[in-house]
């Protein structure tokens, strides 16, 4: 309320008229006469209609209501004071402004509505937005339709519509009687107009159920699409009431109802999580598709579950409850299911979110009406996480939610919340996308800054270099991270007949060949093949009697063999494509080198080295970490166009100084370094008690610098 004003209660007694001899007299509550004369004057600026009955007027000149009557057709007026009248109207434009600012979007789903084939309620809906876009008549009210005979968008009948080739006119009676034409040329509109004139009933815009009954485009008696156009703007009042200022043009409405819903949750109590140990966890991700991170959720499953049978805890820590692996998908799109066969090998229970059935969010008990508002306005992914998978948290009881990689963290954050979730991981398996852009989405960080606000939020990361690179991303303190590095198994070195024919036959065609330099990684952007073939090329070069084997496929793997030709080294390269047996390749390497541009923590460069092979690698993101820099291997100057001189040079010098036997043999330095950061117990006992630490609280000064950029 504007400042100085005052809330006026129009049901407590107040001022009343009466006209006496041509003038009105006032008189309050006692009925005592008003005589004061500037009283009477203000009274009288009012300006009640003098057929206005019921006459009341506020006794307090600064109320927010200065008089109330009643009109001729029974209703009831209210006059404003000014002050509240313009701190309203300027609410009012506010609002309208950030409306503009949503019209791009709400355009595009009006346009992919309309473009549908099927008399659904959304494509009538969206008729009845185009046609108020485009001619900006009134939407209409049935009341007034009955009462007055007159029309607006939502209440017109089939009779006032007269189609032309592909134009639309509209002839009916308005507001105040006035007779409106209108022609309108949309090719989308015209089409629906054309389906629905045939329907039986008087309403022009018409849907049909699912049993093909028709209906008028009515939500409970009121327009639905005026419910959706009151909802847009209850969006946005409350959006710029939460941001305490103007919503500029280029910021996405979703993301900003996506931070506040979020934001709802600043003080929730956490529910008491009394179960002993781990209790019901689960680790969530989008699929189970070859890469590192799937491979290593998978692997803790695996290893969590096999403990949990075998011994029923992780050091001294309980395991009552089954872990679960919960994705969006384990189907084949994208290999989604590539890890699914070791996962059901293990016994873990598995749920697929995309055969859940969506759930809104009051079926899940919201009842909080600014929360319902932002809900309703998600970002697709957050939305698709809220309606599939809290339901599932709220079923099973989750105990603590582990999201894994940035997409799981963005369509599981909200849903946890929601679901009352006491202990929420996010699972960070590289550098954020802040620096790997090609993964970016605007998302994240307004994700990140305000899930970092909410009591019972962790991060974890696999690496001290990627955790340093999210706290400096988002402002947080290094004692919100917890670092559980990779536990990897040693890997076979037994290959399948046909990676035994593929060896054979190319030593066949490189008997001159004296050492082996390999590489393992997926032929991908951020893996830099290309420049890995022109290292070979170098290093060939200085080196004859070499030959190469790289392990891996991907969508930049052809684009490489043409690399390779043009080189004139493609003779001298085996491009294995995908393998089930990495040791077996790694068995034939003398020396692996990778020269990615960003990793997490590289699985590869740990399994070579448990498989005897030393490294050379680009200090991509935590690669330094996996070695001992100088005597099990290399750490190249830079990830960005690495100097190839270089790279041949810390190849050459490895090949030449590396005592891999003893080095990687039991109780070599190089084992012992492994086996102290990277086995797999180790590793569980690490995860086991990190996520039962609690967390280091964001400290007063931090939570007002996420807020702020939040």
């Amino acid at each position: 309320m504007a400042p100085g004003l005052h809330f006026a209660d129009i049901g407590a007694p107040g001022i009343t008229r009466r006209l006496i001899r041509g003038h009105w007299a006032y008189f309050v509550p006692d009925g005592k006469r008003i005589t004061n004369r500037e009283e009477i004057d203000r009274l009288n600026a009012i300006a009640l209609p003098p057929a206005y009955t019921d006459a009341w007027f506020a006794a307090d000149a600064r109320a927010h209501i200065l008089a109330t009557g009643i009109d001729a057709r029974g209703r009831k007026q209210y006059r404003y004071h000014p002050d509240f009248r313009a701190e309203r109207d300027d609410r009012k434009f506010a609002a309208c402004a950030a409306f503009g600012r949503l019209l791009p979007q709400l355009r595009k789903k009006v346009d992919k509505d309309l473009a549908k084939r099927s008399l659904s309620a959304e494509r009538a809906i969206a008729s009845i937005l185009k046609l108020l876009d485009c001619t900006h008549i009134r939407v209409g009210n049935e009341e007034y339709a009955r009462a007055n005979k007159s029309f607006g968008a939502t209440t017109l009948r089939g009779r006032h519509a007269h189609l032309e080739g592909d134009r639309l006119t509209l002839k009916f009676k308005a507001k105040s009687g006035k007779i409106c034409r209108i022609s309108v040329r949309d090719r989308g509109l015209v089409r629906f107009v054309k389906q629905v004139q045939h329907l039986p009933g008087q309403m022009l815009f018409q849907y049909l159920d699912d049993d093909g009954e028709p209906h008028p485009v009515k939500l409970a008696g009121k327009p639905r699409a005026l419910d959706l156009l009151k909802k847009t703007k209850t969006l946005f009042m409350l959006l710029q009431a939460k941001e305490s200022r103007v919503i500029t043009e280029d910021e996405d409405a979703r993301i900003l109802a996506m931070k506040h819903a979020i934001l709802r949750f600043r003080k929730r109590t956490l529910r008491d999580n009394s179960a002993p140990g781990l209790g019901r966890l689960d680790l969530i991700t989008g699929g189970l598709g070859p890469g590192g991170a799937e491979r290593q959720l998978s692997r803790v499953a695996i290893e969590l579950e096999r403990a949990r049978r075998e011994k029923g805890k992780v050091g001294e820590i309980a395991i009552t409850d089954a872990p679960m692996v919960v994705v969006r998908s384990h189907g084949p799109e994208k290999q989604n299911d590539f890890f699914l066969e070791d996962v059901r090998k293990g016994g873990v229970e598995l749920v697929e979110l995309n055969s859940a059935k969506p759930v809104a969010p009051q079926a899940l008990g919201v009842t909080d009406p600014e929360l319902l508002v932002l809900l309703d306005f998600l970002p697709p992914p957050v939305n698709y996480g809220v309606k599939r998978l809290a339901k599932h948290f709220i079923d099973r009881g989750t105990d603590i939610a582990s999201a894994w990689q940035d997409g799981g963290c963005l369509f599981a954050g909200l849903a946890a919340l929601i679901a009352g979730v006491p202990s929420i991981h996010f699972v960070m398996r590289g550098l954020p996308p802040s620096i790997r852009r090609h993964l970016f989405r605007p998302e994240y960080e307004p994700l990140y800054r305000a899930m970092a606000q909410v009591p019972g939020v962790r991060f974890f990361s696999n690496s001290h270099a990627a955790a340093r690179a999210y706290c400096e991303w988002l402002d947080l303190s290094p004692a919100r991270f917890s670092v559980v590095y990779n536990g990897v198994n040693r890997m076979s070195s037994e290959g399948d007949p046909q990676a035994e024919q593929m060896w054979s036959d190319f030593v066949m065609a490189t008997q001159d060949a004296t050492r082996t330099v390999g590489g393992v990684f997926r032929f991908d952007t951020d893996k830099q093949p290309n420049v890995w073939i022109r290292f070979a090329a170098r290093f060939l070069k200085e080196n004859p009697g070499t030959r190469f084997v790289l392990v891996g496929g991907g969508r930049l793997l052809e684009g490489a063999r043409k690399v390779a030709q043009k080189l004139g080294i493609a003779e001298r390269i085996l491009f294995t494509g995908n393998s089930t047996t990495v040791g077996f390749w790694f068995d034939k390497m003398d020396v692996k080198v990778l020269l990615s541009r960003f990793e997490g923590l590289p699985n590869v460069l740990i399994e070579a080295q448990y498989s005897g092979v030393p490294v050379v690698t680009t200090p991509a993101g935590g690669a330094a970490e996996c070695l001992i820099d100088g005597v099990t291997g290399r750490v190249v100057g830079r990830c960005e166009r690495p100097d190839l001189a270089e790279v041949v040079a810390a190849a050459g010098e490895v090949l030449e100084t590396c005592d891999a036997r003893t080095l990687f043999a039991a109780g070599g330095e190089g084992r012992k370094y492994l086996d102290a950061r990277f086995s797999i117990p180790g590793m569980l006992q690490t995860f086991a008690t990190a996520v039962l630490r609690n967390p280091a609280p964001a400290d007063e000064a931090q939570l007002r610098r996420l807020s702020k950029a939040a």
